[in-house]
């Protein structure tokens, strides 16, 4: 596999992680990504500890690491750089 996916693969393999999550881990997992939700914040907003959120956020991340199956680091896909 080629260490630099394109945008289009990169999504492809996206949509069936998001699939394997949770309602709640992806619930999470966008609210942080797009809206730049706070653990407290989607704590509060779920009725959970921060804890738990930030355990269904790693989760989270694993699973979408794991079906994208890239070796680039997981937070080079998260943002501008």
């Amino acid at each position: 596999m080629s260490h630099d996916l394109s945008r289009r693969a990169y999504l492809r393999r996206t949509r069936p992680a998001l699939r394997r999550m949770s309602h709640l881990q992806r619930e999470i997992l966008l609210a942080i990504r797009f809206e730049d939700a706070s653990y407290p914040d989607l704590a509060e907003r779920h009725a959970i500890s921060v804890e738990a959120v930030m355990e269904q956020f790693t989760i989270a991340l694993l699973i979408l690491s794991r079906c994208v199956g890239d070796r680039q680091p997981w937070w080079r896909r998260f943002g501008p750089w």
